[in-house]
């Protein structure tokens, strides 16, 4: 299957607009990435998460004078953006054009980033979200615009500038995701990431679904990346992000890591609630001690 990633991936949040100590945060952002960078991870940088107001990734990364390595960067793009072309220019400090569709492309297009992941994404009030003729769809056929519709999108107008992932949510009906997911790679995706991976009781859907996604990756020579949740003090939002009501009391995420290692060898992870050096210092331990650096 195509390589895409030679590395782990690392989640990275933008800045929140509107703190109190924004000075700070861009800090604690600027001081993240270049750990992860450093530690030869790629940073992959959110978009709005749970749809909070953040900054852009390519805003970001030009406040904060980070240089980009196209093979240790990701890009996050979601629905929830505006479309006026007539704004269309990055740069310039300009908040409300850089939550523009085509403001953000270009933006990243200029920094030399390659590595887009699209998703539908979580929306809220402050948001604006794309319609389909923002993004060259009928309306009469498309009434919501989704990760489906935005490759289109960038695809068309952006002809081999962007490499697009997609994600996989392993704990939705097997048959379901499968479908949505061949429509992803139908309209460009090259990789998938999937959502953190929860082995124990009870999980033997989702690890049907993980096979059904390794099988349809390498029949369609795409990469898949396995999420891995490492953080036993944020385990509460679990169930939030995968879609599902469990009890999260006896997650324990070196041994969920262990289990992705085991059952899952020479697969790329994208790790998430990430924040200490010495976090990435004990993943980099089991990493090594598993002989396992991942592969294509």
């Amino acid at each position: 299957m195509e390589a895409i990633f030679d590395r782990h991936l690392v989640d990275l949040q933008t800045p929140k607009q509107g703190t109190e100590n924004e000075e700070a945060d861009f800090e604690k952002f600027r001081s993240r990435f270049s750990l992860f960078v450093r530690e030869g991870f790629a940073a992959s940088l959110t978009d709005n998460p749970l749809g909070r107001i953040s900054y852009t990734a390519p805003e970001t990364v030009e406040f904060c004078e980070l240089t980009i390595d196209p093979a240790a960067v990701v890009y996050h793009l979601n629905t929830f953006h505006r479309k006026e072309t007539a704004t269309a220019q990055s740069g310039g400090g300009d908040l409300r054009n850089e939550q523009d569709l085509d403001v953000f492309l270009q933006h990243a297009a200029d920094q030399g980033l390659q590595r887009l992941v699209v998703v539908s994404g979580d929306g809220s009030d402050r948001l604006p979200r794309l319609q389909p003729e923002d993004v060259g769809c009928d309306p009469k056929t498309v009434q919501t615009v989704t990760s489906i519709q935005l490759l289109g999108y960038i695809h068309r107008t952006y002809p081999g500038r962007f490499l697009t992932g997609v994600a996989f949510n392993q704990y939705e009906p097997v048959e379901h995701e499968i479908e949505k997911l061949k429509h992803k790679l139908d309209a460009g995706a090259s990789y998938v990431i999937t959502q953190p991976c929860i082995f124990g009781s009870g999980s033997s859907a989702s690890r049907q679904a993980l096979d059904a996604m390794m099988d349809l990756a390498r029949e369609r020579r795409v990469q898949p990346i396995l999420g891995v949740w490492i953080s036993k003090k944020y385990a509460h939002l679990l169930p939030m992000c995968v879609g599902l009501d469990f009890d999260v009391s006896d997650f324990d995420p070196w041994e969920t890591m262990d289990l992705v290692l085991k059952d899952y060898p020479g697969i790329f992870h994208y790790y998430s609630m990430v924040f200490q050096p010495e976090t990435i210092a004990k993943i980099k331990e089991r990493l090594n001690r598993s002989g396992s650096q991942g592969s294509a």
